[in-house]
């Protein structure tokens, strides 16, 4: 992993530099050799891989299979197999294949699965690391199992959240597109009616008219809306400017800060309570976040954490992070417990994202059926139909 690092060399002149260690620890030491003075040393994200890593479902269904072999104490080399073969086919099956090919020739679990980093992350290396260290392999990979169940449930959310208003996107226009159909038809049997039209059904007609570049000119809105966030994305900046954007929306932004505070805690707390470093630990929590924003606050945390700062004194500073977590971390700070804290506060956010996701679920369904009630009943009942029955009661 390449660590940049800032202090003062031997003549007690300001220094920069670009150091590849395995460890923050290891940058330190080789650093101090060199340096009269190390000011900080903080992990660079590591590229991300050309393909996409296996999801966080797979990973949980991994971790869980390996922490019930460890537990059993069965053959490990062969329990990898095995599950590659259940599998059958797959990038997941062809990596696990892989790493069972490594454990027969004798490498480590932790060298094993680094073999795949375009498949496994770093976090599992490394709490393979702290869990043979501290003598639980098995309980460290049940937490992890959990961090990416965890992890699962955030993203499923998410995606059943937004399900639901893009079918309504998706009705509403087809119904437009149907509208610019119908409304043809009725405005030549108003025209040869001779009568004056309601507002209503003026607006309907006009609405009718234009209906197809209306939804035209929205489908190409949306096209270019995704294509400029996708662009926003292939570079730093762009993504710290839509994460910032989205963290200020009233109600996605509370639940986008919880999730990632949930994500932040738990990450956090199982690192630390398997044995791995602060630093380290700090390393491995930002790129698993998913924020540009949170990453930019881990690692200025790792920055204090190295100059001699606690946690909690810095989480209460951040307006990131809620006052309940820095209370929660000051009180695990004092009392010796700072894992037990933040995983406990990790829960603490995940229960909270659930609850904030069952309350947007009770409001935006019945809010969406309003407004599509509303916009078909008004434009193409009220729209089309009231000249009809004004000619009925004028007749009658």
């Amino acid at each position: 992993m390449r660590f940049r690092a800032t202090g003062l060399d031997k003549e007690s002149r300001p220094a920069n530099r670009d150091v590849e260690a395995a460890s923050a620890e290891e940058a330190l030491r080789l650093l101090s050799a060199d340096w009269k003075q190390v000011s900080s040393v903080v992990g660079e994200p590591a590229p991300r891989p050309s393909r996409m890593r296996a999801s966080p479902a797979d990973l949980a269904f991994v971790t869980s299979h390996l922490a019930s072999v460890v537990r059993t104490e069965m053959p490990i080399p062969r329990a990898v197999a095995e599950l590659a073969r259940d599998l059958r086919r797959g990038r997941l099956a062809q990596g696990l294949e892989q790493v069972a090919r490594e454990l027969e020739n004798g490498k480590s679990l932790r060298d094993a699965f680094a073999s795949r980093p375009d498949l496994f992350p770093p976090l599992l290396s490394a709490t393979l690391v702290a869990g043979e260290k501290s003598g639980n392999l098995s309980v460290a990979l049940s937490q992890l199992s959990e961090h990416f169940t965890l992890f699962r449930e955030i993203r499923h959310r998410w995606i059943e959240a937004a399900v639901y208003p893009s079918i309504v996107l998706f009705l509403g226009l087809w119904v437009g597109w149907l509208l610019g159909t119908t409304v043809r038809s009725f405005r030549r049997v108003f025209l040869d009616l001779g009568r004056s039209l309601p507002p209503i059904t003026q607006v309907t007609l006009y609405l009718g008219e234009h209906a197809h570049l209306v939804v035209a000119c929205i489908l190409l809105g949306l096209l270019a809306f995704v294509a400029t966030g996708a662009s926003l994305f292939t570079f730093d900046g762009g993504r710290r400017w839509v994460d910032r954007f989205l963290l200020r929306l009233p109600v996605v932004g509370r639940i986008l800060s919880a999730g990632f505070v949930a994500r932040f805690c738990h990450t956090m707390g199982m690192l630390l309570k398997n044995g791995v470093p602060v630093p380290e630990s700090l390393d491995l929590c930002g790129p698993v976040l998913g924020s540009a924003v949170f990453r930019d606050a881990v690692a200025d945390l790792r920055a204090h954490v190295l100059a001699g700062g606690g946690i909690a004194r810095f989480v209460e500073m951040n307006p990131l992070f809620p006052n309940t977590i820095s209370w929660m971390v000051s009180c695990g700070e004092s009392r010796g417990d700072l894992p037990g804290a933040l995983l406990e506060a990790g829960r603490l956010y995940a229960q909270e994202v659930r609850h904030r996701f069952a309350i947007l679920d009770m409001v935006v369904a019945p809010f969406l059926l309003l407004v599509a009630g509303i916009s078909v009943f008004g434009l193409m009942c009220l729209g089309l139909f009231l000249p009809l029955i004004d000619l009925i009661k004028a007749m009658s």
